[in-house]
């Protein structure tokens, strides 16, 4: 900070502390940003203030960009991990050139929650993890609010991270979401890479023909009705992602084409 500078800075805290297995340094034209060990830090580049005067709406338009940034690192993350996480509501306040600071209130944002597995793996999967994270991240960012489909993708996905309960219920939904949207089970497979049988017929049976409270037929097994085991809960889960995945991988070799494609929905 310069003689003549003050600065703003947007802070929020989320836990688990360590839900990123690394530091997350991101630059853009209007901030700098750094995820770390359950705080991040937004110091602002442009200018919100005009002396002592705030320029409320600017800073609330940066507000608007910087959770969003945010929703789509979490987001990224949570579909590869199927952790919970909480993210705080935002601190933002005004750093002075004697060190002091002041809070700056704005509308209040809503705190963010959104469930949870770890293991210890090699660097190599490690890194092929993470990498992972910030691809899906930067898919979602792309594709959330103008693909329809992806934000329904996601919400199912998620809510069954919430809801545990229901869990095989949201993936079967993400199923009959992708079926509808390539015209039938045999093209949606095609299209994503998916094995018919042992993905796709996989997770269809857990969800809709196994005796597990998961799943979407409860009432059908009475006595026999159990818990899934943590094999299948892993087995059904990493279908989901790649079916999601899938999807996200679809749309982007269909914009590096520039084709118009046939299939149902396509709009």
């Amino acid at each position: 900070m310069t003689d003549l500078e003050e600065i703003v800075i947007f802070e929020w805290t989320y836990t688990p502390i360590n839900y990123f297995e690394e530091p997350i340094s991101i630059t853009q034209n209007d901030f700098d940003m750094i995820i770390n060990n359950g705080k991040v830090e937004a110091q602002l580049k442009s200018k919100v203030f005009e002396g002592d005067y705030l320029l409320e709406n600017e800073l609330q338009k940066l507000q608007n960009e910087l959770q969003n940034k945010l929703f789509y690192i979490f987001v990224g993350a949570q579909i590869e991990s199927h952790e919970k996480y909480e993210l705080s509501k935002t601190l933002i306040y005004r750093l002075h050139q004697n060190g002091h600071y002041k809070e700056i209130l704005l509308p209040p944002d809503p705190c963010v929650s959104h469930t949870s597995m770890q293991s210890i793996e090699s660097i190599e999967l490690r890194k092929e993890r993470i990498n992972k994270k910030e691809w899906l991240s930067d898919m979602f960012e792309k594709y959330y609010d103008k693909e329809p489909l992806v934000k329904y993708l996601f919400n199912s996905y998620s809510m069954s991270a919430k809801d545990p309960d229901n869990e095989f219920i949201y993936f079967y939904d993400i199923m009959e979401a992708l079926k509808n949207r390539f015209g039938g089970k045999a093209e949606a497979c095609g299209v994503l890479s998916i094995s018919k049988k042992s993905e796709w017929g996989r997770l269809g049976e857990l969800a809709d023909n196994m005796p597990v409270k998961q799943g979407r037929h409860r009432g059908r097994f009475n006595d026999s009705l159990r818990n899934a085991t943590l094999q299948e809960l892993q087995e059904a889960r990493n279908i989901a992602r790649r079916l999601v995945e899938g999807y996200l991988k679809y749309l982007e070799s269909k914009e590096k084409l520039k084709i118009p494609s046939p299939l149902r929905g396509e709009g």
